[in-house]
């Protein structure tokens, strides 16, 4: 998620273990898991590499996290735990509107670490962890590729 890797950069246990400092065992079981959630591609016994970002992955991820966000706001907006997280999402909206992905990301964020753990509903939590993680990896560097005024209305929308 750090870009220290590249899409695409292939990987290899061993190089993965020295970096790590953790044992092959470990390795393969996360890289599997970062398969599972699209973050990792595996080809059994030719390669393992970064997955290459997707403007089309990153569409549908934004749009059902966009849902999720949405449902999450309209089951806890009368909590009054959620009232500064509301303020917070408002004042990220003019970032957004401006193209900033950093801001983007703080408002999904916002969203995913303070309101989704109030719905107490540990099915969701876990999809929209693993949709926010999808959205920001394919997240296009190319700030021309995302609908800024709509991704800005959108989290007004929230807020």
């Amino acid at each position: 998620m750090s870009r220290q890797l590249e899409p695409g950069e292939r990987l290899s246990d061993p190089d993965l273990t020295k970096w790590l400092g953790m044992s092959r065992t470990p390795i393969r079981e996360a890289l599997s898991r970062l398969a599972e959630q699209g973050l990792v591609e595996i080809e059994a016994n030719k390669l393992t590499r970064v997955a290459h970002q997707s403007s089309e992955i990153f569409g549908h991820a934004h749009r059902f996290l966009r849902g999720l966000h949405l449902e999450a706001l309209r089951a806890t907006s009368d909590s009054p735990a959620a009232a500064g997280t509301l303020e917070q999402l408002s004042a990220l909206g003019e970032e957004i509107s401006r193209g900033d992905n950093a801001a983007l990301c703080a408002a999904w964020d916002l969203v995913g670490d303070r309101l989704v753990p109030l719905l107490n509903n540990p099915l969701f939590m876990e999809t929209e962890m693993n949709t926010r993680l999808l959205a920001k990896f394919h997240l296009p560097d190319d700030s021309g590729l995302v609908e800024w005024p709509g991704a800005s209305a959108r989290v007004t929308e929230l807020a």
